[in-house]
């Protein structure tokens, strides 16, 4: 596998594994058409006194990116990424006014030195990583040179935490 691929495996299972651990079941679709993956709530209802899980209607759109340290800015109250123009389009544009819902863009931050990246100990398994997410506003624009980078600026409290699946469910859902 190329670096390129073993980031964007590592960002998948990173933002599963954080998920899965709040109740939720994730696909790819495929092709992705700029959304890597897909987030559902796992329900429970009960049916004839018995306990049934099934998805949620509503559904997290995620798009992915990964990358190290030396490739962002970090500042005071935030990161800042150069990410391509047809990724930032694609964020603008599903995140307009008419989408029932948002596209986030998901940014973990790995160590410079690929040998730090993941440490296998004899009771743990730890992922150096540090994410963030990055939603475009209603009010931003497209970037109308597709063959160039925004810079986007993500601040500090966007860091991603163990209940952010759910934090981030209540705010587009509830």
């Amino acid at each position: 596998m190329t670096e390129e691929q073993i980031k964007e495996q590592l960002s998948k299972h990173f933002t599963c594994v954080l998920g899965n651990m709040s109740g939720y079941k994730f696909s790819e679709p495929s092709p992705d058409n700029g959304v890597d993956l897909l987030a559902c709530k796992v329900v429970c209802r009960m049916n004839n006194g018995k306990r049934r899980f099934m998805d949620g209607s509503n559904i997290l759109r995620f798009q992915l990116k990964c990358t190290c340290q030396s490739s962002v800015k970090v500042c005071e109250n935030s990161i800042k990424y150069d990410l391509k123009s047809k990724n930032y389009n694609d964020l603008v544009y599903q995140n307009s006014a008419n989408s029932l819902s948002p596209l986030i863009l998901i940014l973990c931050v790995l160590p410079n030195e690929k040998e730090n990246w993941i440490n296998l100990e004899e009771e743990s398994l730890k992922i150096f990583s540090e994410a963030f997410f990055y939603q475009a506003s209603e009010t931003s624009v497209e970037v109308s040179n597709e063959n160039s980078t925004k810079r986007i600026e993500i601040p500090l409290s966007n860091r991603i935490t163990s209940d952010f699946m759910d934090n981030l469910y209540q705010e587009v859902f509830l």
